[in-house]
């Protein structure tokens, strides 16, 4: 399988949503994640990382499916507002989009 396939791509994303789950473990929590600098970082780096591989699915029903229009937008929220990222957004995004998404991954490789 070639590393710029979209297997591969759906792979690291759900290797990037197991680091977030980890992430929070190791925390004990969301909040306690988010207010430590070091979990913080690490839970937006991964988040960063899955809107960068969704974006470069070649696969457009998947990208329709997996909301990569809506992951690159977070993406591009934590790369370029850093100075004005509101916790409240990437909690959301982390408790409500994040096992909706890693669901979906989940179908879709399974069904390869």
């Amino acid at each position: 399988m070639s590393k710029n396939s979209d297997i591969a791509k759906l792979e690291f994303i759900l290797q990037m949503i197991l680091d977030i789950e980890r992430i929070i473990e190791r925390h004990e929590s969301l909040d306690k994640a988010l207010d430590d600098f070091e979990g913080n970082h690490a839970l937006l780096m991964c988040l960063q990382q899955i809107g960068e591989a969704l974006g470069k699915l070649k696969n457009e029903s998947w990208k329709i499916e997996l909301e990569s229009k809506e992951a690159s937008l977070m993406r591009n929220y934590i790369v370029h507002d850093y100075l004005g990222i509101k916790l409240e957004i990437i909690k959301k995004t982390i408790t409500i989009n994040i096992p909706v998404i890693k669901e979906k991954i989940l179908n879709l490789i399974h069904n390869k």
